[in-house]
């Protein structure tokens, strides 16, 4: 295991910790979604958070500003330490290790589903409660875009993918046609 991995995993593992003490899974599960979709889709603010030529307070009240109210005073002070640490850069790997410690816990898998285009947040709802169904544990999905998919959608969780794209249904077709010669 290199080093950055077993960072990441004793960091999420204390940030566990806390949320066990305090009694506050759902938030910390909350802010971990949210701290892994905000640096996913705006990279430039972590490499804002490491960089050099900017004092590492100046960096704190730099990230205290949009957090300071929306999370638990000792995510904010986990989020200082990794500035203090030069580990910002370790931020989403940190929160998304979190996210699986709780839904571990809560038994909720999470998985992707590929399109082609972005899908509605009730088109992912109604998937993912059928295959909650199906697999008899909650699921969350990520819609991932695909543009090698004709249509359709294809799942993946954990190992098992179900392929409802328009290409999987041809190569089923495909297979039945020829095991029934």
């Amino acid at each position: 295991m290199l080093v950055s991995e077993k960072f990441i995993d004793n960091y999420a593992a204390a940030l566990m910790d806390l949320a066990l003490e305090t009694k506050k899974f759902d938030h910390y599960l909350e802010v971990s979604n949210m701290i892994v979709e905000l640096f996913k889709q705006d990279p430039e603010y972590v490499k804002l958070m490491m960089n050099a030529d900017i004092t590492k307070e100046e960096r704190k009240k730099i990230l205290a500003k949009p957090f300071q109210k929306a999370v638990d005073p000792l995510i904010l002070n986990a989020l200082f330490l990794l500035i203090d640490r030069e580990a910002f850069c370790y931020v989403r790997r940190i929160f998304k290790r979190l996210r699986k410690i709780i839904n571990i816990s809560y038994d909720v898998q999470y998985g992707n589903i590929f399109s082609i285009q972005p899908l509605t947040k009730k088109q992912i709802e109604i998937i993912e409660n059928k295959l909650s169904k199906k697999f008899g544990y909650h699921i969350e999905l990520v819609n991932k875009i695909d543009p090698s998919l004709l249509g359709g959608v294809r799942v993946k969780i954990k190992h098992e993918i179900i392929d409802g794209s328009i290409a999987g249904q041809l190569e089923t077709m495909r297979q039945k046609a020829i095991h029934n010669k």
